[in-house]
């Protein structure tokens, strides 16, 4: 699902005619408890509207961000971060990543995850720390 939203979000930026803004590398680490988190979806939700920035983490909870062209990072500012599991990882009766764990749902969206990242020029590596309590 994640997966597929990933590709329209693309396939519409790329059909837009005006200029894209400019984007700065985001990349980083997401954990659960301390444990790295493999096959979930990062997104990078602009504060002040705009295009959304996704990543998928590899096996070692790593991802890098793309909102236009592929790791290109997030455009700047202050964005809310949303933490789901990549559906289109996993088969359907997974309960979260390929070791079991389970990401809350309070990090299902920018309003109630607490996840909050200023994207600018300096940015460097991220470490997105979740908490199951």
């Amino acid at each position: 699902m994640i997966g597929i939203l990933l590709l329209v979000i693309l396939t519409w930026v790329g059909c837009s005619n005006s200029p894209e803004p400019r984007t700065f590398p985001v990349s980083g680490i997401v954990t659960l408890d301390g444990v790295p988190l493999k096959g979930v979806a990062v997104m990078f939700q602009p504060e002040q509207g705009g295009s959304f920035g996704i990543g998928i983490s590899d096996s070692a909870g790593r991802f890098k961000i793309t909102t236009f062209e592929l790791d290109d990072g997030a455009i700047p500012g202050n964005h809310g971060v949303i933490i789901q599991k990549d559906t289109a990882s996993f088969d359907a009766t997974s309960e979260g990543n390929n070791d079991g764990q389970k990401i809350p749902p309070r990090y299902g969206k920018a309003e109630t995850s607490g996840l909050q990242v200023e994207v600018s020029s300096e940015i460097q590596d991220l470490e997105l720390k979740l908490t199951t309590n």
